[in-house]
């Protein structure tokens, strides 16, 4: 099955937002607060979870 509903784990499943992937990677190495807010089903968890 190619589409899950499923939030993604690896970078390889997460596509079409890497700036947002490199922004939320570099301000997370700076040690800031980060609020991670957007549309109901963009990709926030799916985000936070690649990027961890």
């Amino acid at each position: 099955m190619y589409f899950s509903p499923e939030p993604k784990r690896r970078k390889e499943d997460f596509f079409n937002m890497e700036e947002e992937l490199r922004m939320f990677q570099k301000i997370l190495s700076l040690g800031k607060l980060i609020i991670v807010s957007g549309l109901r089903r963009y990709g926030k968890t799916s985000l936070i979870l690649a990027a961890l």
